[in-house]
């Protein structure tokens, strides 16, 4: 039971549900030394609640009516997520000063209009000199995010109609207004946010105790939710 501000009141239930494995696979000797990792992860998440709103009525310095704001009546709404995972890395040493690491991930998100989402996944490490002291790094990687409950539930959320007045307090000067939740995507279906990754890094040990590194990393983010105020209907 969560109580928010004396004009709202939420009643939630959630659950979470998860289980991951992952098998490490003995060293494998094939053009250089391979360390194999396989794994899957299942996530379900349930939501299942109501929200209410008491109708709000503000005034001004001179207690004169400002607006009124009425809400729809309560709504019960619901929403159930899994989530499947599958992956798969290898880490490769192709000789002692150079390595890789290349990797996979399959996700499947019931909440998403999208049957499957990929994301590769590949770094590396390069040790340039024969003292061992320096390092170069560096990778990229595509990652899928998740859909968040209360983006599935949005719509269910009470419609606000609002009324503004004059200075008497009595003339309507607009409205009255009904704000309502809609998804604003091209087809109204979700699909999983994203981002691409990239980094690349130079490590210098110059002295014992004493480090030098630069580097340098980016990402971009694609399909992010966010609330954007649009024009009442």
């Amino acid at each position: 039971q969560n109580s928010g501000t004396f004009f709202e009141q939420q009643d939630r239930r959630t659950r979470l549900y998860q289980w991951s494995q992952a098998l490490h696979l003995r060293p494998l000797q094939s053009v250089g030394r391979h360390l194999l990792t396989f794994g899957y992860s299942y996530v379900r998440s349930s939501y299942r609640g109501s929200i209410s709103n008491q109708p709000l009525r503000v005034l001004r310095e001179d207690r004169t009516l400002s607006n009124t704001i009425a809400y729809d009546g309560a709504l019960n709404s619901k929403a159930t997520s899994n989530e499947v995972a599958l992956f798969v890395q290898d880490n490769w040493q192709i000789y002692p000063r150079l390595s890789l690491d290349l990797g996979a991930r399959l996700d499947r998100n019931s909440l998403s209009a999208e049957t499957l989402n990929v994301s590769p996944r590949f770094g590396f490490v390069y040790v340039p000199t024969r003292d061992n002291r320096s390092a170069i790094r560096g990778g990229f990687g595509v990652f899928f995010d998740k859909i968040p409950i209360n983006v599935a539930i949005f719509r269910d959320i009470p419609a606000q109609t609002i009324t503004r007045y004059s200075d008497d307090g009595n003339t309507i000067v607009s409205g009255p207004v009904t704000y309502t939740h809609v998804m604003s995507t091209m087809d109204g279906a979700l699909r999983v946010p994203y981002s691409l990754g990239w980094s690349l890094q130079f490590d210098r040990e110059l002295r014992p105790g004493l480090l030098l590194r630069l580097g340098y990393e980016g990402r971009e983010v694609f399909r992010e939710f966010y609330v954007d105020p649009a024009d009442a209907v």
